[in-house]
C-alpha cells in the first residue's frame, strides 16, 4: 500500500473497532483455542483481534501476527510494544502483549515451515469478500500442525438505516463498497463459499457459524462514530450525486422540523453479522 492507503486503512480499522470487537471477541471464545498454544493471525492489519488471540491462549502462548503492509505491521508492533509497557505498570494489556510478535510477509507463501503452529486465524483477509481463497487456506494449513484448527471470518451482513429497508437493499446492490469484488469473480470464489474450499483443501470437521452484533439508542460516542464511518466505507460513488446517494445524505442529516438524524433517533437501532468457518487439518 502506499502511505495514504495505509493511513486510510488505519482509520477505517480504529473507526470500526468499537463495531467489531465484540463480534470478534465472541468468534475467539467460540474457537476454544487451546492455553499455552502457538497460533498465526493472518492479515493482522494493526494488531487489534492478535491481542485478543493471546489473551484467549493465556501467557504461556504465543501469537504471530502477519500482514504484507509494512506500515499496519509496524503500528500493531507499537501497539504491542506499548500494551506491554502498560502491562508492566498493571494496566489492562498485562499478560498479554508480550505473546504477540509482528512480521511482514504473504499469506500466499507464508514464511513459515510446516506444522509451526497449532491454529490459524484470519479475519476480512483471506479470501475476502471474494478471490482467491484456495491459495491461502493450502498455506494456511500447511503451516498449522495435524490436530489444528484453520479458521477465516468475516463481515457479512449489516442492517443500518431502520425504516429505510428499501433505500439501504438499493445502496448494497448497486454502490456498496464489496459490489466491484463480488462482480470481479464468480460465485464460487465468494466469502460465503468458504465451506466448500475448505472441504477441497482436505480440512475435516468443517463448520460455518454466524455471530450478530447489535447496538441500539442511545448510542455512545464511540460507537455513533464507528457507525458514520461505516457507512461512509460501505457506500461510495465517485460524484455522490445519485437518488439514493442524496437520499442517503438526507436520512443521515434529518430533515428540519421532522425527523432526526438517523443516529440520534432515540428508536435506532442497527445489527451487523460475521460468519466464521473453520475446519481441522487432517493427520493427526
Amino acid at each position: 500500500m502506499t502511505g495514504d492507503a495505509t493511513a486510510q486503512t488505519i482509520r477505517q480499522l480504529l473507526g470500526a473497532e468499537p463495531l467489531r470487537a465484540p463480534v470478534a471477541r465472541a468468534m475467539i471464545d467460540a474457537l476454544g483455542l487451546p492455553p499455552g498454544s502457538a497460533g498465526l493471525d493472518v492479515g493482522c492489519g494493526i494488531g487489534l483481534q492478535a491481542t485478543v488471540l493471546a489473551e484467549a491462549v493465556g501467557p504461556a502462548g504465543r501469537v504471530t501476527g502477519l500482514d504484507i503492509d509494512p506500515g499496519l505491521v509496524a503500528v500493531a508492533s507499537a501497539r504491542a510494544e506499548a500494551g506491554g509497557a502498560a502491562g508492566a505498570a498493571g494496566g489492562d494489556a498485562a499478560g498479554a502483549a508480550g505473546a504477540v510478535t509482528f512480521r511482514t510477509g504473504d499469506m500466499g507463501a507464508l514464511p513459515f515451515a510446516d506444522g509451526t503452529f497449532d491454529w490459524a486465524w484470519s479475519l476480512d483477509c483471506a479470501g475476502y469478500p471474494a478471490g482467491d481463497l484456495a491459495g491461502p487456506l493450502a498455506e494456511m494449513a500447511r503451516v498449522v500442525r495435524p490436530g489444528g484448527t484453520v479458521a477465516i471470518a468475516g463481515w457479512t451482513s449489516q442492517s443500518l438505516l431502520p425504516g429505510h429497508e428499501a433505500l439501504e437493499a438499493r445502496l448494497e446492490g448497486t454502490c456498496s463498497a464489496y459490489a466491484p469484488h463480488l462482480a470481479a469473480w464468480p460465485a464460487a470464489d465468494h466469502f460465503d463459499r468458504a465451506p466448500d474450499r475448505f472441504r477441497e483443501a482436505g480440512l475435516r470437521d468443517v463448520e460455518t457459524r454466524a455471530f450478530a452484533g447489535e447496538v441500539r439508542a442511545p448510542l455512545p460516542a464511540g460507537v455513533r462514530e464507528a457507525l458514520a464511518s461505516l457507512v461512509g466505507m460501505l457506500w461510495v460513488e465517485p460524484d455522490g450525486g445519485s437518488p439514493d446517494m442524496v437520499a442517503l445524505r438526507e436520512v443521515l442529516a434529518g430533515v428540519p422540523g421532522g425527523a432526526p438524524p438517523l443516529l440520534d433517533d432515540p428508536a435506532y437501532h442497527a445489527s451487523f453479522a460475521c460468519t466464521l468457518t473453520r475446519g481441522t487439518v487432517p493427520g493427526a
